[in-house]
C-alpha cells in the first residue's frame, strides 16, 4: 500500500467515525426533544445555544480550527437537531 492510500484509508475511517458521532448525537437529541416536549419547552433555547457556539469556537481555536469552519458546522447541525425537534 502506498503513502497515499495509507493516508487515505486514514481519512475513511475518520469519516466513518465522524458520521457514527454525528448520529449518536441526533439519537441524544431525540430524547432531549422527548423531555422538552413533557416540560413544555420550545425546541431553541438560544442562551443554551449561544453557550454551546462560544465553548466550541474556544475549543477550536485552541486546535487550531478556523472559527468560520466549525461555526458553519455547528451550525448546520445545530439546524438538523432543529428540525428533529419540531
Amino acid at each position: 500500500m502506498t503513502k497515499i492510500e495509507e493516508l487515505r484509508k486514514k481519512i475513511d475511517l475518520l469519516d466513518t467515525q465522524l458520521l457514527e458521532l454525528l448520529h449518536n448525537r441526533l439519537s441524544v437529541v431525540k430524547d432531549i426533544d422527548k423531555v422538552k416536549k413533557k416540560l413544555g419547552l420550545k425546541p431553541l433555547d438560544i442562551n443554551r445555544w449561544n453557550q454551546i457556539l462560544e465553548r466550541e469556537l474556544i475549543h477550536a481555536d485552541s486546535l487550531g480550527l478556523r472559527r468560520e469552519f466549525i461555526k458553519k458546522i455547528l451550525n448546520t447541525i445545530h439546524e438538523e437537531a432543529l428540525l428533529i425537534q419540531k
